[in-house]
């Protein structure tokens, strides 16, 4: 699995992914496509989108967060992130979700750390939708 471009934030180190978050969303001028959970539909979301991204240093970006709880607090702060991350009463056994929404899948940030997409569990893994999210992310850019 080649991963250009993809940032794996560590399952076992909170403080870390946290920092590493925080630092993609408001200290670099890139596109984010950020994929939650760590099943097979995950998985292959970020390989399908890491070959979206361009050559290395290009200015789309994925974050894979195979443990979402890390980073929910942060994802709070974003400009929607409450209103369209937030979780309902889980129905399914993705409760490694934490606050996140069970039906979210993966969301996507413009330059301005605004989510301008967000991918659902019902939605299909493949190129098209991938490429869609990081176009909408850069349309508002």
């Amino acid at each position: 699995m080649e991963l250009i471009n993809t940032i794996i934030l560590p399952s076992d180190d909170q403080s870390l992914s946290k920092d590493i978050f925080t630092h993609y969303v408001h200290n670099e001028a890139r596109v984010l496509l950020v994929v939650l959970g760590k099943d097979d539909e995950a998985k292959a979301l970020v390989e399908k989108a890491a070959k979206l991204t361009g050559s290395a240093g290009g200015p789309r970006v994925v974050i894979w967060a195979r443990k979402p709880t890390q980073i929910d607090e942060e994802t709070a702060e974003l400009t929607h992130g409450p209103s369209v991350l937030a979780a309902v009463p889980p129905d399914d056994d993705r409760s490694e979700l934490g606050k996140f929404d069970p039906k979210v899948r993966a969301f996507a940030l413009s330059l301005d750390d605004e989510i301008r997409d967000v991918i659902k569990t019902d939605e299909p893994v493949n190129f098209l939708r991938a490429f869609t999210a990081f176009a909408k992310a850069e349309a508002a850019s």
